[in-house]
């Protein structure tokens, strides 16, 4: 086996195989499926080469997410949306939803008369189940929600684009609850 052109972005190989046996080469690489390939010499072989493109498929670990009251842990039902911040891709989850390994995902959940959750991902290079039990917390009167991630211009009360998310979290969270009314106050320098 002549691997020396394989590379992260893919390559060739060259194999030399005596007619008369039979041979399995599997291919494989962190982070995908590996493919099989079985070589039978020992019927009449009809080319003297040939040539196979083949693409390995991402290996994805199957995610279960479950949300929960988090004074009560009753079972609770929301959106779910999954952010692939390696390739940009957004998900919408269901129960079926399998992520790429390797790969880091921004969580986010929210639910009718709750906080919104959000959370990170690091999904390992296995094909285990990844479970995650969001507990929620009820949207009450008063209650105080610290945001993170807000920052300002400096010297200025305009709000910086690195910011934007979380406040759009913000007003995800207000479209969710139409009957929520919120008072905002922060501090700039």
């Amino acid at each position: 086996l002549n691997a020396g052109q394989i590379d992260q972005f893919g390559g060739s190989a060259c194999l030399s195989l005596p007619i008369g046996d039979e041979y399995t080469v599997t291919l494989s690489k962190k982070g995908y499926v590996p493919v099989s390939l079985t070589f039978d010499t020992r019927k009449p072989v009809l080319l003297p080469s040939s040539e196979l493109d083949i693409e390995l498929s991402p290996g994805k670990a199957p995610l279960l997410v479950s949300l929960q009251d988090a004074a009560t842990a009753q079972e609770l039902t929301g959106d779910i949306t999954l952010t692939n911040l390696n390739r940009e891709e957004k998900i919408v989850y269901d129960s079926q939803t399998k992520i790429r390994q390797g790969d880091e995902y921004h969580l986010s959940a929210s639910v009718v008369g709750y906080m919104f959750i959000d959370t990170s991902i690091v999904v390992p290079y296995s094909d285990e189940q990844l479970v995650y039990n969001l507990k929620l917390q009820k949207i009450e009167q008063m209650m105080i929600m610290q945001l993170k991630d807000i920052y300002f211009e400096l010297n200025s009360a305009e709000i910086m684009e690195s910011s934007y998310e979380a406040v759009n979290r913000v007003v995800d969270l207000m479209n969710y609850n139409p009957n929520l009314q919120i008072e905002l106050s922060a501090h700039t320098d």
